[in-house]
């Protein structure tokens, strides 16, 4: 496993489902969502909640979304 944390580019569906991300060297077309789950946040931090997908595209990878818009790859796991 590899923590990331990257900020990355992702093409969704209407529902805000993953279907491509890419990140500084490559393109990944996900072919399935494994999991999904929500994460709170330290509000009085300044952070956002965030939406966690566990997809598979080509490897196994964590991607999140925050309410604020941004996308991230935050694990790959080996």
């Amino acid at each position: 496993m590899r923590r990331l944390r990257q900020t990355i580019k992702v093409v969704a569906d209407a529902d805000g489902r993953p279907l491509q991300f890419t990140t500084r060297y490559d393109t990944y077309r996900v072919t399935q969502i494994l999991e999904t789950w929500r994460e709170g946040s330290a509000w009085w931090a300044g952070e956002v909640p965030r939406w966690f997908f566990r997809v598979e595209a080509g490897g196994t990878f964590d991607l999140s979304h925050g309410d604020d818009g941004d996308w991230r790859l935050e694990v790959a796991w080996d």
